[in-house]
């Protein structure tokens, strides 16, 4: 009998190349009992390495995750996620050089004001894409927390911006750079305003600074390979946005739909 994190024959193994699935409805998560723990390498290699990573980024901390063991069309516009439960610093350890084989689920949001998009600049601290530009906000997503839920959650924390209309699920992609899946959300957000902002200043080590900019001055940036694989997504805008269209300046290059 096969173990409950391996996908059945009829689900999809996509997690070689770069992939953009446009969604009409919210991706289904399925989740699979038991949690997923790799066999491909020992616990000792992964401890060690988990260690010497901890080391270079002391802000680096364990913690529950979403492993995307397969995924399928389910039709109407929408996809099926096949997930266990696995622990981030399984996939931590390929920043040093050790491949688990876990594909973390996380999120992501395409946030509008007016007619620009926001969009930060990675700080030097980060284990992975070091000073380049992705769209704000993202995460990992945890087990028992909905996405449209963390995305709102990551876009006060991230950049202290709260929603003006809920989070619509847009697209699912593949980072074939990070190795995770994303599923990304769009939404119109405004700033908190300081008076209203009780929480102490959070000090961040992922981004070195935010800016809102206008779609078209976003592949002007060196992005992130996500970011790469969303800019499509950002033509045309959806009709309830109230923002008009503008002409797309074409994919980047590996990005589809």
């Amino acid at each position: 009998m096969a173990p409950p994190w391996k996908a059945e024959s009829t689900v999809a193994q996509v997690h070689g190349p770069a992939r953009l699935f446009r969604l009409r409805r919210p991706a289904l998560l399925q989740a699979q009992p038991g949690r997923f723990v790799p066999l491909s390498v020992g616990m000792d290699e992964v401890d060690q390495a988990w260690s010497c990573a901890c080391e270079r980024n002391p802000r680096l901390f364990d913690g529950p995750l979403w492993h995307v063991a397969g995924c399928s069309r389910n039709g109407h516009g929408g996809v099926t996620l096949h997930v266990i439960e696995s622990s981030y610093r399984f996939h931590a350890v390929r920043a040093i050089g050790v491949e688990t084989g876990v594909r973390p689920l996380g999120v992501k949001g395409i946030v509008w004001r007016n007619d620009q998009v926001l969009i930060g600049q990675r700080s030097s601290l980060v284990h992975a894409e070091p000073n380049r530009w992705e769209f704000v906000p993202g995460g990992t997503l945890e087990p028992g927390v909905q996405p449209a839920v963390a995305v709102t959650a990551e876009l006060r924390e991230e950049a202290r911006w709260m929603p003006t209309r809920t989070p619509v699920p847009t697209a699912l992609l593949f980072d074939d750079a990070m190795c995770t899946w994303e599923l990304i959300h769009e939404l119109d957000a405004t700033p908190i305003p300081t008076e209203e902002f009780k929480a102490p200043p959070i000090e961040s080590w992922e981004l070195r600074r935010l800016a809102s900019v206008s779609p078209t001055e976003v592949p002007q940036r060196p992005l992130t390979r996500s970011a790469q694989l969303m800019l499509p997504l950002l033509w045309p805008r959806r009709p309830w946005s109230g923002v008009q269209s503008w002409e797309s300046p074409g994919a980047p290059p590996g990005a589809r739909s």
